[in-house]
């Protein structure tokens, strides 16, 4: 009994930095939706529910938040790079300063959402909804907007929009325009999303007047 009860404790040490994270910040995440300065690496909670969830300052990389709803939470000041987000639900979030660099959202919806200073370079953004949120100081170097939806968001700026790439399906606000990504994005499922593609410089502008 006690060398099992030893071996089923080394498990869960073990375990817990195979995943990468930590089972204390873990724990109390799912019970009571917050966490600061969290280690919640590699975490896997597809289809979560997770409304008025609290994140700040919490390493959240490569971890699977896919199809979860996360409407009206906060995870502000923190890392989700390599993050899987696709179709998630972050309608009325507080995303500031959080960096989702390489992290698949495709699909998600980030209505009403507030990303001042939040960084989505070389990220999947194929057909997110952007719509109504504010962009002041968002980084989306790279990252892929082939279907976003952009047209009614704010403190958007043109020099934001040059440094990614989108498609004929990219909406934007009037008098914005955006490069195509180098090749025709693969069809959507929602089941995956296909990494960013570089714009290519030599093809006509898709702008916001269509």
């Amino acid at each position: 009994m006690i060398r099992a009860s030893a071996a089923a404790v080394a498990c869960l040490v073990l375990c817990g930095e195979a995943y990468g994270y930590d089972w204390y910040s873990l724990d109390k995440f799912r019970d009571t939706r917050q966490c600061f300065e969290c280690d919640l690496t590699d975490t896997k909670m597809p289809g979560a529910t997770l409304i008025h969830m609290t994140v700040r300052n919490s390493d959240l990389r490569r971890a699977d938040f896919k199809n979860a709803n996360m409407e009206n939470g906060e995870i502000a000041e923190s890392d989700l790079r390599e993050a899987d987000l696709t179709n998630v639900r972050l309608r009325f979030a507080i995303l500031i300063g959080t960096d989702f660099r390489n992290a698949k959202l495709a699909g998600a919806e980030l209505i009403a959402t507030q990303l001042r200073w939040a960084n989505f370079g070389d990220a999947d953004l194929r057909g997110v909804d952007f719509g109504g949120s504010g962009l002041f100081g968002t980084l989306f170097i790279r990252a892929n907007m082939s279907g976003a939806k952009l047209f009614n968001v704010t403190e958007l700026t043109q020099r934001q929009l040059d440094a990614a790439c989108g498609d004929d399906r990219t909406l934007l606000p009037e008098g914005f325009r955006i490069e195509p990504c180098e090749a025709p994005p693969l069809p959507w499922s929602g089941a995956g999303p296909g990494g960013p593609r570089p714009p290519a410089k030599k093809q006509p502008l898709i702008t916001g007047e269509q």
